[in-house]
């Protein structure tokens, strides 16, 4: 923390994470039944018969780990997919988060087997039988986590965690001329306020009235999980943001759409500020916020092309809430893979998508979000069949 008292986005980030821990309350789209039902049945299609080994990066309190594997034993029963079982690592940041989900799993026992860690591992939990398995709670950041970790994983597994990275957002005038937008963040007596600030300073190669974002720690950690997997293995990231290397900054001109009734933001005066990059959100009974922003996937795509395939699709959210229903062929996440069947050509799909996906997007974007670049993506990546290609 500054002198002053104003916190950068990681320092404000960590400060409501330990703050609300187990108390995290606001839904994300990861967390819904629906997305947790395309990854599974992905995974039990990629899988074959084999017991797998999955990572997730920034589990919160491990909802989402819960339900993909309920998701996964309940089809392995029904013969839906062949798994003999599955060794899952949940690794969060907040350890009351972690220490909540033990809580929940010893009232509620879904597995036969619940007990506390020792260290960094919070707790391990599990299941034998015909479809074995073992969850795993680690505390511990996910860079860290990574850079300690040599264990190889079939999939790694990101929800909205990218979005909480540090990120550095410049964005260009109608002459060209570059600057960053810095959010600073401050709280006092109960509220806060969220101060974005526009410094000199950007990279080469901006076009005039344009943004881009760039995180140093997101790629460090996509290129370190893409690392760990297997051949054929899979990276499976779900966030929201951009995938074309710039947005025009009209995209981000309106402040958000929403702000926390104990928060106010501050901005530059005049036009061709991108107000609407950074959202903040808040927790009412602890009094703090969290800042967050749009992921650039066109960086992360760069990053992990070198040694596999990568394809970044919409994730059909927006579909979904003006009343559509996802389905296979639509290119959505949760069309192509929600109704996924044993059998299906599951390469053949991924090739397809892989071909057409930036034609999915501009469609997706125009159909549903007024042509704006920027929804909830599902980047999948698919490691190379021999290590480094």
């Amino acid at each position: 923390m500054a002198g002053d008292g104003w916190l950068d986005k990681a320092q404000v980030n960590a400060h409501y994470y330990n703050a609300v821990a187990g108390e995290i309350s606001f839904a994300t789209e990861a967390g819904g039944g629906s997305h947790s039902i395309a990854v599974a049945r992905l995974i039990g299609a990629r899988a074959g018969g084999s017991k797998i080994r999955v990572l997730e990066l920034g589990a919160n309190n491990c909802a989402f780990a819960r339900l993909l594997i309920e998701e996964l034993w309940a089809a392995s029963g029904s013969g839906e997919n062949e798994l003999a079982g599955i060794e899952y690592v949940a690794v969060e940041y907040s350890r009351p988060s972690l220490e909540e989900a033990l809580r929940r799993e010893l009232d509620e026992q879904l597995f036969e087997r619940a007990g506390r860690g020792a260290g960094r591992v919070v707790a391990t939990m599990g299941e034998s039988g015909d479809f074995e398995i073992e969850l795993t709670l680690v505390h511990s950041d996910a860079n860290e986590f990574m850079r300690s970790s040599q264990e190889p994983f079939d999939f790694v597994i990101l929800n909205e965690l990218l979005d909480d990275l540090p990120y550095r957002a410049y964005f260009t005038d109608a002459g060209g001329t570059s600057f960053e937008a810095v959010p600073r963040s401050r709280g006092e007596d109960g509220r806060w306020t969220i101060r974005v600030d526009a410094e000199p300073g950007g990279p080469d190669g901006l076009p005039p009235a344009a943004v881009t974002a760039h995180s140093p720690e997101s790629v460090e950690l996509v290129t370190a999980a893409a690392a760990v997997l297997s051949p054929g293995g899979m990276l499976l990231i779900h966030d929201y943001g951009f995938a074309e290397p710039f947005m025009p900054v009209e995209t981000y001109a309106a402040p958000p759409p929403s702000l926390p009734a104990f928060a106010e933001l501050a901005f530059p005066d005049g036009d061709g500020f991108p107000r609407g990059f950074f959202r903040v959100f808040g927790n009412e009974s602890k009094r703090v916020v969290q800042v967050t922003n749009d992921v650039n996937f066109a960086e992360l795509a760069d990053a992990l092309e070198p040694t596999g395939t990568v394809i970044a699709i919409p994730h059909g959210n927006a579909m979904l809430n003006q009343g559509g229903t996802p389905q296979k062929g639509d290119g959505t996440f949760l069309g192509e893979f929600g109704e996924l069947a044993a059998g299906d050509d599951l390469d053949g799909q991924l090739a397809r998508l892989a071909a057409g996906q930036a034609r999915i997007r501009n469609d997706f974007a125009a159909a549903y979000v007024a042509g704006r670049g920027t929804v909830f993506l599902d980047l999948i990546y698919v490691r190379g069949e021999q290590t480094g290609t």
